[in-house]
């Protein structure tokens, strides 16, 4: 207990307060493959979306697996430029501890913060630390390269200086994932957030949107509702309740309009949820009812028996955003909408990767923006099938770049109404809650 203390209190102090991302915001990630995919930026907007349904905010991933900072300069225009951001996130160093010094990389991220400020309008930015990379698990496979994460560490010093150069936000996920794996490595020592050494899987992603929706100072509150069944009366923090009536049976009843929904969590990342105190920090949704004189009472909402318990914890209040509400399974369903419009947008997102990964390659094809360049990437695959380089993680989805990227505009608008329709349905519902004596 007091190492999960210990824990959670260095992680708390490690958090510097950011702004949240306001109605109207289009915000865009700019990355590289721990951006590229979306998940934790995924649950981010997951987030923002049950929490805070009346805003519209737009957000766009720009990472792309294998970029440093040195190396985004290609597809700067469409990745960041483009999407006409009124904030934009930058987490690199994973590929830059690679091959570049702490000067240069400075120099690097320094001159991103101007171009950033010069050409996008001077959005608001978040610089993130990069994750660590994990060189301390004990673990056969895949070998450790000893030293890299001290490398990487070194970088980190580096985004915090440059996070006050462009007065923006300033987010770690470094040190938090170290900490929390050295503490779970106590009981396993081949514990680790990245199967990989290098990428994170959901438990991971969901450590990473935990630390930067803290660093944004967002609210944990879904709803706080307070009913005294004795004078029956009720108020409310976050929604709109009704008085509630008694029936004959001796329940009660009252209609609850709440106006956020409670956050949705995968069932991967469960033991992360057990270690660490990411639903108080991010969802938090009490009913406390007084006066109810004793006895067993069960929560009914709209027809559905979600929990039954005694008076007194009643009075005390009871935390419903863990539990199997319909508002849950409502926030569920608005989860899944923006899953799909992710997975919508990775196909689109590996297209780009592989336009970019040309401009690098020893074939270098130039296109800038939108410029197709079909006969030089042809060119390009044919000498790739020549010499047997057809497996390469870019390569390998070029045979389908000419069917997809003329007709990519049609995608993302198939994208964008995923999103509009998981916006719709995160929407207020107005419910019949009932307790119950039991």
């Amino acid at each position: 207990m007091r190492m999960r203390l210990f824990l959670v209190v260095a992680l708390a102090a490690s958090v510097t307060y950011a702004e949240p991302f306001r109605d109207g915001d289009r915000v865009v990630f700019l990355g590289d493959s721990l951006t590229q995919g979306g998940r934790y930026h995924r649950i981010v907007a997951d987030y923002y979306l049950t929490r805070f349904p009346e805003r519209n905010i737009r957000f766009f991933d720009a990472g792309v697996g294998g970029d440093s900072v040195k190396y985004c300069w290609p597809r700067f225009v469409g990745d960041v430029v483009r999407p006409k951001p009124t904030v934009v996130s930058v987490m690199f160093g994973s590929n830059d501890a690679g091959f570049r010094s702490p000067a240069e990389f400075m120099a690097d991220m320094t001159n991103l913060a101007r171009r950033i400020a010069r050409e996008c309008g001077n959005p608001r930015t978040i610089w993130i630390t990069s994750t660590p990379y994990d060189e301390y698990s004990v673990r056969e496979s895949p070998k450790a390269r000893k030293g890299y994460d001290a490398k990487m560490r070194v970088l980190e010093e580096a985004v915090r200086i440059v996070a006050d150069f462009a007065k923006g936000g300033y987010c770690e996920f470094g040190d938090p994932m170290r900490d929390y794996m050295a503490w779970k490595r106590h009981d396993d020592p081949s514990f680790s957030l990245m199967p990989d050494r290098d990428h994170p899987k959901e438990p991971g992603h969901l450590v990473m949107a935990w630390q930067f929706l803290k660093s944004q100072g967002v609210p944990s509150l879904v709803s706080a509702l307070d009913i005294d069944a004795a004078t029956l009366t009720a108020s409310a923090k976050n929604a709109t309740v009704g008085n509630p009536v008694r029936e004959e049976d001796g329940s009660l009843v009252f209609t609850v309009t709440e106006k956020a929904l409670p956050m949705p969590f995968h069932a991967e990342a469960q033991f992360v949820l057990d270690d660490l105190p990411i639903v108080k920090n991010l969802s938090r949704e009490t009913l406390k009812v007084s006066g109810l004189g004793g006895g067993w009472w069960a929560l009914v909402i709209d027809g559905q028996q979600i929990i039954e318990t005694s008076s007194a914890d009643w009075a005390q209040g009871v935390d419903l955003a863990t539990l199997d509400t319909p508002q849950m399974r409502q926030a569920k369903h608005v989860a899944d909408l923006n899953g799909e419009s992710r997975k919508v947008l990775n196909r689109y997102r590996r297209f780009v990767a592989m336009r970019w990964w040309t401009q690098w390659s020893p074939k270098i094809v130039r296109h800038p923006d939108d410029e197709e360049n079909y006969d030089d990437l042809r060119a390009l695959w044919r000498e790739c099938v020549r010499i047997g380089d057809t497996n390469n993680y870019y390569n390998c989805v070029m045979p389908q770049y000419w069917d997809y990227w003329p007709n990519r505009a049609a995608e993302l608008k198939k994208a964008d109404a995923l999103y509009d329709a998981a916006r719709t349905a995160a929407q207020p519902v107005k419910r019949i809650w009932r307790l119950e004596p039991r």
